[in-house]
């Protein structure tokens, strides 16, 4: 199976966990930078938005999240700035923790962590775990 072909399995599916899995160049469970780069394939399979959606609004209601996801009034969110045309995965196998370029800034609870692609230092982020009810709040 050639690469276009696996990528265009993989939007089909239930959602795009990142491309880099996808490619063999991540452990494929994690959303990497590597979801969003702007290759010619990826965009002319799928729209920007279709990605971002399979990447935050899907997984979040399959995992049972209440009010996350989406960004609308009143709901908590991690918001990722970015430069669709800049951004380029720079870590490897040898080297994982090199940052991404194209990433302009990363919110978390309310608090910014990555400003012009530099980390802040601020860890505001927070497990989730499901209620009584089976819902994650």
């Amino acid at each position: 199976m050639d690469r276009r072909t696996f990528i265009r399995g993989a939007l089909r599916t239930a959602g795009l966990v990142s491309a880099g899995g996808a490619l063999g160049l991540s452990s494929g469970l994690e959303y990497t930078p590597g979801s969003l780069a702007s290759t010619e394939e990826l965009i002319e399979l799928c729209r920007l938005e279709e990605i971002v959606r399979k990447m935050t609004a899907m997984p979040a209601a399959h995992l049972g999240f209440v009010r996350r996801g989406m960004l609308k009034v009143g709901w908590a969110a991690d918001v990722c700035v970015f430069d669709p045309e800049r951004v380029i995965d720079k870590a490897t196998f040898t080297e994982p923790a090199v940052y991404p370029e194209g990433i302009r800034q990363v919110v978390v609870n309310g608090e910014v962590v990555v400003e012009e692609g530099r980390h802040t230092g601020r860890l505001p982020g927070k497990v989730l775990r499901k209620n009584s009810r089976g819902a994650v709040a």
